[in-house]
């Protein structure tokens, strides 16, 4: 299960639900003129993602707003619609909040939350002492780029 928000840009001052919201075109922030949905995709390795749940929002509205309850429908969808074992649910930094997390341990789910790098994010890694107390995280299926051989200037 994937959460994630985005801004489709509409043109016209009467398009119905669409509001101006923050994005970056470029690399530089703008506003535009745009339906933000929330939208809840589901996966796996022998299918195509599929819409589990989306809602739209004002385009004001900061990217975790309502994902929890998102979630919590998406998962109950994708459990009636045959899924079976804990689903794993990926999220990016915006979502990283305790209503989306404990969403996910409320459904039994695993979760992988990305996390901003901060001050207090370091500070409280840091107090990690142990090296044992790191748990290694494996992606088999993840895809690798191999790293083209290096040339020297001469050859």
């Amino acid at each position: 299960m994937d959460i994630d928000s985005l801004l489709h840009r509409v043109y016209g001052k009467k398009k119905q639900g669409a509001r101006f919201g923050h994005t970056k075109v470029g690399g530089y922030p703008v506003r535009l003129r745009g339906l933000s949905p929330l939208v809840a995709t589901l996966s796996t390795p022998i299918a195509a993602p599929v819409i589990a749940a989306m809602r739209l929002r004002s385009g004001s509205a900061g990217s975790g707003r309502g994902a929890a309850g998102l979630l919590t429908q998406a998962l109950a969808t994708a459990k009636a619609a045959g899924a079976s074992g804990r689903l794993w649910v990926r999220a990016d930094s915006a979502y990283h909040a305790g209503a989306v997390v404990t969403a996910a341990c409320k459904a039994g789910d695993w979760f992988s939350i990305a996390v901003v790098n901060n001050p207090a994010i370091r500070a409280a890694i840091a107090t990690i002492d142990d090296d044992d107390a790191w748990t290694p995280v494996r992606y088999p299926e993840a895809s690798r780029i191999p790293t083209p051989a290096r040339r020297s200037r001469l050859s």
